[in-house]
């Protein structure tokens, strides 16, 4: 014990003065204790300091309990979302049993609730395909798609913003979500969105459609289009998971089509459109950039390929921003285009 008060002492303070104050602490624990007896375990956390899955616990112990002020389980939610930015504390999540009461908060009376919690869970499924896979199993998209569409107008824009961040959050790099969102009309939601009446709803809605695009791929030539993977006994545990897909394999620019996104997007940009964002102007011409790089990757017989009709649209756009360039050099940079990447769009678009 008196090792561990040692180190803990060493590497729970940053001077001086809180060390010569921690011996105190120390001291008076060990006088309080006696002579082979435990120390309060309150005397050990002011020593030692929590772990994080303690913080996790007593941060959900105040959101859930409605008898708390609105403030304190706030506060709480906020703490918690900046725990589960470490990939280890959102994959501890499932097992502290935290995604359910989690998943209930985002149908919370209170809005500021709803927006926290879409955030916590947004947050704990960036780039963690464990975490979206926990999340996943409680089919989360359903309600995170009616928080976005707001059709009973009780959502605030910072509530519906964060719900288009959880379900970006979901669908990267996660092929089986994307297909569950397509089931649930998520891509007629995007398709809104974009002309939603607050811009961040927008911007996150064009980046969004954007990154779908880009994980979109034909499956590699020889490998399974349903895993992304060869065939092959022996590459996982039998109790481990399925492989996730590697790509939606022309799915996405499919649905560009089916859902008429493609004309949305070119209606809303110059010269259609007069927006007068230009972080959303920047956002949906690059969604529609990489939409044609990906058809040029595309055999006929494969599917996401642009229809001709389409194409003559495109190059008819980028024409456009080829002379506004001529006559405004500069433009194309300040939507983040390279003027190479449109040259090397007129073969994709031929």
């Amino acid at each position: 014990m008196e090792k561990l008060l040692q180190w803990g002492i060493a590497h729970s303070v940053k001077n001086d003065e809180d060390a010569a104050e921690m011996r105190l602490v120390a001291e008076e624990a060990k006088s309080q204790a006696g002579p082979g007896q435990k120390l309060d375990p309150a005397v050990l956390d002011a020593i030692l300091g929590k772990s994080d899955a303690q913080l996790m616990k007593e941060a959900m112990d105040v959101i859930v309990n409605e008898a708390n002020s609105l403030d304190d389980r706030l506060t709480a939610l906020d703490n918690l979302e900046m725990l589960v930015e470490q990939v280890d504390n959102a994959n501890n999540l499932q097992n502290l049993g935290m995604w359910p009461a989690l998943f209930a908060l985002l149908s919370a009376p209170e809005d500021e609730i709803r927006q926290q919690a879409a955030w916590v869970t947004g947050t704990a499924v960036q780039n963690n395909s464990k975490a979206q896979d926990d999340f996943m199993a409680l089919d989360p998209l359903s309600t995170l798609l009616g928080l976005l569409a707001n059709s009973s107008n009780q959502q605030s824009n910072e509530t519906r913003s964060k719900a288009m961040y959880n379900i970006s959050g979901l669908l990267k790099h996660n092929p089986q979500a994307v297909n569950k969102f397509a089931e649930l009309g998520g891509w007629q939601a995007l398709k809104s969105a974009l002309s939603d009446s607050d811009k961040t709803v927008r911007r996150k809605a064009a980046f969004l459609l954007n990154t779908l695009l880009l994980q979109d791929a034909p499956a590699p030539s020889g490998l399974s289009s349903a895993t992304g993977l060869a065939p092959h006994a022996g590459t996982h545990f039998p109790n481990d998971a399925p492989p996730r897909p590697s790509t939606t394999d022309g799915s996405a620019a499919a649905a560009f089509e089916e859902h008429r996104i493609t004309d949305e997007l070119l209606r809303l940009l110059p010269p259609a459109g007069t927006p007068d964002d230009a972080d959303f102007a920047e956002k949906a011409t690059r969604a529609l950039i990489t939409l044609a790089q990906e058809t040029a990757r595309r055999k006929p017989e494969q599917k996401g390929r642009l229809p001709d009709e389409k194409k003559r649209k495109l190059r008819k756009m980028f024409g456009e921003l080829e002379r506004r360039e001529a006559v405004e050099p500069g433009s194309l940079e300040r939507l983040g285009i390279a003027k190479s990447e449109l040259e090397d769009l007129h073969d994709a678009l031929a």
